[in-house]
């Protein structure tokens, strides 16, 4: 302890000497405190000793009570220590605490309850002192000792105290002081680790106390553009908490919710950037590195919210507000008068904060409606990560070719935070294309619990109207489509064997229309979990709605299924579900399937438009040879089964491998497998090439 603490400890021991009969139990556990700590105290020795002498004889004869001369002696000793020490400088405890009462706008008694409060988790001789004298007035061994023991240390009015630890008063409102389980108080645990630390230099003022106490403001890794993906919610987010900071508007709420990994804890930080407003983080960890509780936690908001209330602008970040919220209340409070004073909280809050959650449903309803904005964070698609990846290369100057971009894309659907790390990682580490790879790989391998997500695989194909069979005009319908004042919610099913161009005509139109794919497969959209498959083709559509995507559903029969021969009901409420949907949708979106038999006759009444898609004829063939290997095709090829532009994009591929793709003999080969591996049968009287 310092001169300055030391002075104020005695002070705390001098006001309960100056309110204690000389001849009491309190004024013996007073005489047992000072002889316990006269040296750390400066005391010196031989009055000590004295007084150690005294206070065993004291307690050997049974809980005598202590003479009155000798509690004078050591009254006027403390006195005349004070005097000395009060040439001494204020402590850095002191500083600290008198710049945190300015910030929270505590006045002095306030200031004084803290300090008390805050020395009893700091100092050894203070908690002792509240120990002995509280044995003493026969209460336990807790700081509440109670009320009176506080009001009788600091020498004021036993009513000012209990007012002021109200929990409705600022200290405990504000989150500076908590009641334990056991009902005892405690500082909040940053106050003691920032304010007790004696190597922490205090806050120069009120103004700084923000950065003293809650850590540094979080600084940005990207930029918006990364974030462009958002689309019009990114720059609504930055309006409207610039707005709020302008207006001082209570209650200003922005919810960032989705799967990890999607950025949200950096798009907090790139938002606070965007409108040049510092932002911080609400508690993450102790004073050991470890989570803290979810009580610590609000404690922490509280506070937070209190000292920066006042000052210079500022934005709050509640990170995984799962923690505290925990199925819209559960485990940390009880009753509907604890929900209460949560949502009032919340309606209150003087600073606006942004809220990260990984699950919304454990916020509950009744939180998500006091949030002021929402907005779902998703996995960026391929083209747009093909950007960021490129981006993000170039600034860090590493050459990567275009198509292991676009490649590495579809390979980790991530986040920009993702990107931006992999590629800091590879450029510190002096590496090239393949350590961003292994560095990105890595990180979505662990987000995947091990195992890497499927790899968004590149179309293949082009669609070509020269290779194309179907039973509509094609291009006059994407004519129709792309007219000014065309109507824009078109539902479209593309029927057909695979292979036969139906994806790669919902992409050519999407194209056509200014609109980007977005492609869903039967399999992403259903689910093992009941309701889990209604909620993703909800998602499916709100999403192609909010990013004016073109929705392509392929495989839709796994959606679609006739409900007359459903053996669960799940089966049914999944097509319901998709019925709904496509009614509703605002725009234009086509589902792809092998087996149009198979689906509900209700949906096929719901599609305004219906493409069946056939396997190409002989001159269609020809042509496709000719354009996949560069030379006309040879006579075998009437020979085969049915085939389809898909066959010959394989099989170009497969030859080009193999180093056959020189050989006619063996590219019929191949296209023959393609054709039999879909089911695909010769004509009658024919048979295929070898």
């Amino acid at each position: 302890m310092d001169a300055g603490e030391q002075r104020i400890i005695l002070g705390y021991a001098q006001a309960a000497l100056a309110d204690l009969p000389r001849r009491s139990r309190r004024a013996a556990a007073l005489a047992a405190w000072i002889a316990s700590f006269e040296d750390a105290l400066g005391l010196g020795t031989r009055a000590g000793n004295r007084a150690k002498a005294a206070q065993d004889d004291l307690f050997a004869a049974d809980k005598q009570e202590p003479d009155a001369a000798l509690l004078k002696r050591l009254s006027d000793r403390i006195s005349r220590r004070i005097a000395t020490l009060g040439r001494q400088p204020r402590s850095p405890l002191a500083a600290r605490l008198e710049t945190l009462a300015e910030a929270a706008g505590l006045d002095a008694q306030e200031a004084a309850i803290l300090g008390l409060v805050l020395r009893y988790r700091v100092h050894r001789p203070v908690e002792r002192l509240f120990d002995l004298l509280s044995d003493a007035m026969g209460g336990e061994m807790r700081l509440t000792a109670d009320v009176p023991l506080i009001a009788l240390l600091l020498g004021l009015p036993t009513s000012v105290v209990e007012r002021r630890l109200g929990p409705t008063a600022p200290l405990r409102a504000a989150g500076l002081v908590a009641l334990d389980a056991d009902g005892g108080l405690r500082v909040l645990e940053r106050l003691r680790r920032r304010l007790g630390d004696p190597l922490d230099i205090p806050p120069s003022s009120a103004r700084t106390a923000a950065a003293g106490l809650l850590g540094p403001a979080l600084a940005p890794s990207l930029g918006m553009e990364e974030f462009a993906h958002l689309g019009a919610g990114a720059e609504h987010a930055a309006g409207l908490l610039a707005a709020a900071l302008r207006t001082r508007r209570a209650g200003t709420h922005v919810l960032l919710y989705g799967p990890p990994g999607t950025g949200k804890t950096e798009f907090c930080k790139t938002l606070a950037a965007r409108i040049g407003t510092p932002l911080f983080a609400v508690a993450e960890a102790d004073e050991e590195g470890n989570e803290p509780g979810r009580s610590e936690r609000l404690a922490e908001m509280r506070f937070a919210q209190r000292l920066l209330s006042a000052g210079t602008p500022a934005l709050l970040m509640f990170d995984e507000a799962e923690d505290l919220f925990d199925g819209g209340f559960g485990g940390l409070f009880g009753g509907e008068r604890s929900r209460a004073h949560l949502l009032r909280l919340l309606e209150s809050t003087p600073v606006p904060m942004l809220w990260t959650t990984n699950s919304v449903e454990a916020l509950g309803p009744a939180v998500i409606r006091r949030m002021t904005f929402a907005l779902e964070m998703r996995v960026p698609e391929a083209a747009v990560r093909t950007e960021l990846w490129t981006r993000e290369l170039a600034r860090s100057g590493i050459a990567m070719e275009s198509h292991e971009i676009a490649r590495l894309a579809r390979e980790v659907p991530a986040a920009p935070a993702i990107a931006a790390s992999a590629v800091a990682a590879a450029a510190m580490t002096g590496g090239g294309a393949e350590a961003v790879r292994l560095g990105a790989l890595s990180v979505a391998r662990a987000m995947g619990g091990g195992t890497l997500p499927a790899v968004e695989h590149e179309a293949d194909q082009v669609f070509d109207p020269g290779l194309t069979v179907a039973d509509h005009d094609l291009a006059a319908l994407a004519d129709a489509l792309c007219r000014p004042g065309a109507p824009r919610a078109v539902p479209m099913l593309l029927s057909g064997p695979p292979g036969t161009g139906k994806s790669a005509f919902a992409r050519h139109l999407a194209a056509r229309m200014g609109m980007r794919p977005l492609l869903k497969r039967a399999s992403d959209l259903l689910s093992r979990f009941v309701g889990g498959s209604e909620k993703a083709i909800a998602a499916a559509f709100t999403e192609a709605r909010e990013r004016g995507a073109f929705l392509i559903i392929d495989e839709a029969d796994g959606l679609l299924a006739d409900r007359r021969a459903a053996t669960q009901a799940w089966e049914v409420t999944q097509v319901n579900e998709l019925l709904t949907w496509m009614e509703q949708h605002p725009l234009p979106f086509a589902c792809t399937t092998n087996l149009p038999e198979r689906l509900d006759p209700a949906c096929q009444r719901r599609f305004l438009v219906k493409i069946s898609f056939a396997a190409l004829d002989g001159p269609r063939a020809q042509a496709a040879f000719a354009r996949f290997f560069a030379r006309p095709a040879p006579r075998g090829l009437a020979a085969l089964p049915p085939l389809v532009p898909a066959d010959f994009a394989l099989a170009a591929r497969k030859a080009r491998l193999m180093g056959t793709d020189g050989d006619d003999a063996a590219i019929l080969a191949l296209l023959g497998d393609e054709a039999a591996a879909r089911g695909a049968t010769c004509p009658i009287g024919f048979r295929v090439a070898s």
